[in-house]
């Protein structure tokens, strides 16, 4: 600072410069010791962002597990769901976790499919979303094979309620408008209703718009478990596919979760995957998962007895 201020003061002398110039360069040094000692932490962390940067360039040039056509026709109904003799595993030198795996979901019915854990019911999941395809065997959705689908196609035919959904760091309206961008505020409160979460979100200090942070930390478990099922509705898809969505819940709210399943997916094909046999009576059918094959499938009174 004193050797500006000497060098500035002999061109101010010099009417080289204008004295507010001179004022402005010692200004702008002190200014500049803001931002300096932060460069010591940005080079402490160089090496994780380095890292991150890698990783994420791994993920953009590596090649896709599937590939889908560039187009294809709307998937043909009535929507129901079929595995025919699957066999999938995640890599050559492991087991398989299907196994020549069949199963029909009827059109329009609820079916639960219960295993336990490691049973391979996720990645039925993954198999009929076409994260992967299966080793052999067949996946149908209506009367369509899914390996003949666009991506497009096969994803407006479905809506997925997964145990992983994720609640971005943006407001309820934003949250729910990735199911369908441009809804009204009508349409977003009839999907909330519908899911007994309307006068939650009318009573926040923003309404659709309140901010609720990242992964829904300003929501409880069962009211993000509601938002996540309130975009299915907005979807307005012949499929629904649930993956464990009262994961982590208690009881009193796995039944008020469920309770809006069964109202809301009328007509719909429903396929809901859990490890809990609650409230099983309220479905249509269930079947039985293991060791990577349906060993039992019926209705409740033919599983209990």
């Amino acid at each position: 600072a004193l050797a500006i201020l000497w060098l500035a003061g002999r061109m101010v002398a010099d009417e080289t410069i204008d004295p507010a110039a001179a004022a402005l360069a010692v200004f702008a040094l002190l200014a500049a010791f803001e931002t300096v000692p932060a460069l010591s932490g940005a080079f402490q962390h160089l090496g994780r962002t380095k890292a991150a940067v890698q990783r994420l360039t791994d993920v953009l040039n590596c090649e896709p597990a599937v590939r889908f056509p560039a187009s294809s026709p709307a998937a043909a109904g009535p929507f129901d769901l079929r595995f025919e003799s699957v066999r999938f595993r995640y890599s050559p030198d492991r087991e398989p976790v299907l196994d020549d795996l069949t199963l029909h979901v009827p059109a329009g019915r609820r079916m639960a499919l219960l295993g336990p854990t490691g049973a391979g019911k996720t990645t039925l999941v993954h198999l009929l979303c076409r994260f992967w395809d299966p080793d052999r065997g067949r996946v149908h959705i209506g009367r369509s094979d899914i390996a003949a689908l666009s991506e497009d196609a096969l994803r407006k035919t479905m809506a997925v309620v997964s145990q992983r959904d994720h609640l971005f760091s943006a407001t309820v309206r934003e949250n729910l408008t990735l199911a369908l961008p441009g809804a009204s505020d009508e349409m977003l409160y009839q999907a909330l209703d519908s899911v007994r979460l309307g006068a939650f979100v009318r009573g926040l200090s923003d309404g659709l718009d309140t901010w609720i942070g990242e992964g829904g930390r300003g929501v409880s478990g069962g009211q993000a478990r509601r938002l996540f099922l309130a975009r299915a509705v907005l979807r307005d898809a012949p499929v629904w596919i649930l993956d464990e969505p009262t994961e982590g819940l208690d009881r009193a709210t796995e039944a008020e979760v469920l309770e809006s399943i069964f109202s809301l997916g009328g007509g719909k094909t429903v396929l809901m995957i859990t490890h809990r046999p609650v409230m099983l009576d309220r479905f249509d059918l269930a079947a039985v998962l293991e060791g990577g094959a349906i060993v039992e499938v019926g209705n409740h009174r033919e599983l209990m007895a």
